[in-house]
């Protein structure tokens, strides 16, 4: 029984981390001043961006941060309110089959709202992401030398 505890809580921890880090992440950067995460991304990908691409860029960056929140509040409701066995399901098998058509929804709206949406393979968009990243492993090591 112990280990069962042990094995929910840390896969509770686990997920609720991940949701409240990606929550943060997104949410914060729609604080007045900030420019939106998505916002940022798209435009490392394409420089100037005109405002239909902003003001489209923003509301995604709302959707995921709604998105985040509803994961994190349904996961903790059912832990706390619902059978083990519901709670377990939905964390171990829907939350990626969600995120994905979280992915599918933005794009056919995208498809949808936008009259030249930008169109990126998902190489390009993971390269996109991992450069920052490199950029500031690289600038840490340099002032550590």
């Amino acid at each position: 029984m112990l280990a069962k505890l042990a094995l929910v809580s840390a896969t509770a921890i686990m997920q609720w981390a991940i949701y409240i880090s990606l929550l943060l992440t997104f949410g914060l950067t729609l604080r007045s001043g900030r420019q939106p995460l998505i916002t940022s991304m798209v435009q490392r990908m394409h420089g100037n961006l005109d405002p239909a691409l902003i003001q489209y860029t923003r509301k995604v960056t709302i959707a995921w941060t709604l998105f985040f929140a509803t994961q994190l509040i349904v996961s903790i409701s059912l832990l706390l309110f619902a059978p083990l066995v519901i709670w377990s399901f939905f964390v171990n098998i829907l939350d990626l089959p969600l995120v994905l058509t979280m992915f599918a929804i933005e794009y056919l709206v995208r498809q949808r709202c936008l009259e030249h949406p930008p169109r990126h393979s998902f190489a390009e968009i993971l390269a996109m992401i991992s450069k920052p990243m490199q950029e500031t492993a690289a600038a840490s090591t340099t002032e550590s030398s």
